[in-house]
């Protein structure tokens, strides 16, 4: 029988060979849509899209993709089972499978792959993308899954670590678009001479525009947006370090930069370890770039995450390291159970004496002594960001209110996300 859409329209196949989607499991089919579909009609881009078909085990979604002549993964699906080798999802699918989490936070959530692919099986996303061209294409996938219109909630915004308006660089068409370049305000960055501006957004605090609904309760992490994943984490240095809303794990990308070292040193004072997202064991030690890159021009997926969890999430998945302790799994297991009810672990004394005279002094005595809070000196310092970060908004803002009108690109762009706002799928900023 011929595949039809969520709205009985047919869709016609555009070949009958299956592209793999590595990092999300999934089998990924092509189909050109019904130009009588709602869908067809709903979707307010230019740019030419195509269905997905996705089939993960008995879960299965349609998702509007690009469709480029230049490059055309719905033509050559070797290529787009190439493109699709994202390490860092599988891992955090484990913590939300072995935790029961329920909630993922996808920042840089593109056209929505990993979004759909989570909620489909039940669970909540909230989404954020702020590049319109694929929030386009995000909204025509709302059409296409009505389902998922109560499981993800989609934030049109850029993160940071401070408000700022950045420009949205990005090839003409063709391989990558969709993945915009964010050069914001203040920045020393060269953008590269092949791209040219698209857009603009503005980037918000994580902390100060979360929903409720999303902040509590067991839950994973993905963050892609390039060199601003660590601005990005620092707009939510509270929900990294309360217990009960932190998340179980973060996937990002890394890669060697001017701030890769201070990147690591801030998430392991958030009560992180980190590790390639490969099943490799956690490193505990203060992490240095050296360390994490073997091949200091590489790009690869990281997972942060608490060792404690890591620990028995291997035990669980690989057998390894039998404990020869026999009460080892059964204190494993108790610490999976006090993290799943937002409760801290138990620890010794002298554990915590050990983690307040750590390497960097940024111990959360939370997690021992069961206490909200943590050191004065760690409070003080998150203090300290965040007066830092609303005074350089405050700067910028002044600084806004001095130029001349918006870029004629920005207006259009409010227009669309207006217009989707209007629809019913997107959350004003």
């Amino acid at each position: 029988m011929p595949r039809r859409d969520a709205h009985g329209f047919e869709l016609q196949p555009i070949h009958t060979r299956f592209a793999r989607h590595l990092a999300i499991g999934a089998n990924v089919s092509f189909f050109r849509p019904h130009p009588n579909s709602p869908c067809v009609k709903r979707h307010m881009g230019d740019q030419p899209w195509v269905v997905a078909h996705v089939q993960r085990g008995a879960n299965e979604f349609d998702l509007a993709v690009y469709d480029f002549p230049s490059h055309d993964v719905s033509e050559d699906t070797d290529l787009a089972s190439n493109q699709w080798d994202e390490a860092g999802f599988g891992t955090i699918m484990e913590y939300a499978d072995s935790f029961k989490a329920k909630i993922l936070i996808d920042v840089g959530a593109n056209v929505g792959w990993y979004s759909f692919a989570f909620a489909t099986e039940g669970r909540t996303v909230l989404a954020i993308e702020p590049f319109g061209p694929n929030l386009d294409l995000f909204n025509t996938s709302f059409c296409l899954n009505p389902a998922q219109n109560a499981t993800i909630g989609l934030m049109p915004i850029g993160l940071s670590s401070a408000s700022r308006r950045c420009d949205l660089y990005q090839r003409a068409d063709g391989k990558d678009f969709g993945s915009a370049v964010s050069v914001c305000k203040g920045m020393n960055v060269t953008v590269d001479p092949s791209l040219i501006k698209q857009g603009e957004e503005e980037t918000y605090i994580l902390d100060d525009v979360l929903p409720d609904e999303f902040r509590t309760g067991a839950k994973v992490m993905r963050v892609d947006i390039g060199a601003h994943q660590y601005h990005a984490l620092k707009g939510c240095a509270s929900l990294l370090v309360t217990e009960g809303e932190r998340p179980l794990a973060v996937s990002t990308e890394f890669s060697n930069g001017p701030q890769a070292g201070e990147f690591l040193k801030f998430m392991h004072g958030m009560g992180y370890s980190v590790s390639a997202a490969n099943g490799e064991p956690p490193h505990k030690q203060p992490p240095n770039v050296s360390t994490i890159l073997t091949d200091l021009n590489a790009t690869i997926d990281l997972i942060f995450d608490r060792p404690a969890l890591r620990e028995y999430l291997s035990l669980e998945k690989y057998q390894v390291a039998k404990p020869t302790d026999p009460n080892a799994s059964a204190n494993a297991a108790k610490t999976i159970r006090r993290t799943m009810a937002g409760l801290p672990p138990e620890r010794t004394e002298e554990a915590l004496r050990k983690c307040e005279s750590a390497w960097d002094g940024d111990c959360d005595r939370s997690k021992f002594t069961g206490k909200e809070g943590m050191r004065p000196e760690r409070q003080k310092e998150l203090g300290a960001m965040k007066d830092a970060a609303r005074e350089q908004e405050y700067t910028g803002q002044q600084q806004q209110d001095e130029e001349e009108d918006e870029h004629p690109t920005y207006d259009a762009m409010k227009q669309v996300h207006d217009a989707m706002q209007a629809m019913g799928n997107i959350a004003s900023p």
